[in-house]
């Protein structure tokens, strides 16, 4: 059976005349105890040192539960895809707009204090042990999230496909729905309306700058705009350009 590894729990299985001493040692050499010990420490170890490898620094909580990244953009999804954008950008200067499915966040990175019966949303909290401190992102906290470790690549498409390709990501998007093909974004934004039947949901489309200001229509009322650029070059996950969530990239 299974057993909390309390103090308590020990000294029960190995105090067998209940004189407060334990008759044996958990952690001989050897045994079972020292078998399990060895890994505990082993994995702890590793997760110390990931928790203490950090990247940067958040005051807020960055949503990444399933029920937000797959309905709506969150601060987390917006955080990742502008990621893939910056680093999409170091081998091609032309990249434009980032793309990748809610789908492939896994979890949040904060936490949580409960006041007066009411979960209030915080940054990450600090691990003393591993040199973390509060609202730190570390090296654990995003592998966690991002667990998938997909790679990235780039695909160059008409605006009619990234019209296509849009109207993919919010097709399956219905009350108390939780697609995984939902799309998170950088460099772009996009208005939908979900009440109109799929293929024919995204309103407008225009690439936007750091700031997240509109610098060219590419969609205006459903319809391609007649000085949509010819070619759009995007990064997205090489999930999705190989048919993962039934993207059509290809």
């Amino acid at each position: 059976g299974a057993y909390a590894t309390t103090d308590a729990v020990v000294a029960d299985l190995y105090d067998t005349d209940n004189d407060g001493a334990l008759d044996s040692d958990p952690f001989a050499s050897g045994t079972r105890g020292d078998l399990v010990r060895d890994i505990a420490q082993g994995v702890g170890a590793v997760i110390a040192a990931q928790d203490g490898n950090t990247f940067g620094r958040t005051g807020v909580y960055l949503e990444g539960r399933r029920e937000e990244v797959r309905t709506e953009e969150t601060n987390f999804g917006n955080l990742s895809a502008d990621a893939n954008l910056f680093v999409a950008r170091q081998a091609d200067a032309t990249v434009q707009v980032s793309i990748k499915n809610g789908g492939g966040i896994r979890d949040s990175i904060g936490s949580f204090s409960n006041t007066g019966g009411t979960a209030v949303e915080l940054p990450p909290v600090a691990n003393p042990d591993a040199g973390k401190e509060a609202g730190e992102m570390s090296q654990l906290d995003i592998a966690n999230s991002l667990r998938f470790n997909n790679s990235l690549s780039l695909i160059t498409v008409t605006s009619a496909q990234l019209l296509q390709v849009l109207e993919h990501a919010v097709s399956q998007t219905a009350p108390g729905a939780t697609p995984g093909r939902f799309a998170q974004i950088g460099g772009i934004s996009y208005s939908f309306d979900a009440t109109r039947l799929p293929g024919d949901r995204v309103i407008s489309v225009a690439l936007t700058d750091a700031n997240g200001s509109p610098t060219q229509v590419i969609v205006r009322d459903g319809e391609v705009v007649a000085d949509a650029p010819a070619a759009i070059r995007v990064v997205t996950l090489s999930f999705l350009l190989t048919g993962g969530d039934s993207y059509p990239f290809q």
